[in-house]
């Protein structure tokens, strides 16, 4: 993976992108570098991954965690995109939910049981193992078919219009 090229490629969709949901350039800017470190540091982990669909996924994740963290700073009540956006965020977030649904229902039963405990019950892969009575490969080994297929789903997208 050549992380050079994907940074002249995709920075300044990236960050504008990250721009639209901060209002900040700079911290647009250092939320996107940040994005790149990461992929950088695990680019030897990464298989079968689209790496652009993954940066949007990561750069995405650091806004709304970027924008939870403010609104709790200045109101002291929890993250809602739908109750705490604009109408263009609750919109976008209903889209997004609309396609996390589609491709839920595309995973074998196994599989999607293990990824909504990873990823909606936020449990770790040895709670998911000892839930289900299996070992920590097959947890993994579902995730990583789930994070295929929907990096398969979401590449074949163009949800970035305009950049």
């Amino acid at each position: 993976m050549d992380v050079e090229a994907l940074f002249r490629q995709y920075y300044p969709r990236l960050r504008n992108y990250a721009f639209r949901f901060v209002g900040d350039m700079g911290i647009a800017e250092d939320m996107v570098q940040e994005c790149f470190v990461k992929l950088y540091e695990k680019r030897f982990t990464l298989k079968n991954v689209s790496p652009g669909a993954l940066l949007f996924v990561m750069v995405r994740n650091s806004c709304i965690n970027y924008r939870k963290h403010r609104i709790l700073v200045e109101t002291g009540t929890p993250f809602s995109p739908v109750d705490t956006g604009t109408p263009e965020d609750a919109l976008m977030f209903e889209e997004l939910r609309k396609e996390i649904d589609r491709v839920m229902e595309k995973l074998p039963s196994k599989c999607r049981e293990v990824f909504y405990m990873s990823r909606f019950e936020g449990l770790t892969i040895r709670e998911i193992a000892e839930r289900i009575d299996t070992s920590t490969q097959n947890v993994e080994k579902h995730i990583a078919r789930a994070l295929g297929i929907f990096s398969r789903h979401f590449a074949g997208l163009d949800i970035y219009p305009g950049f």
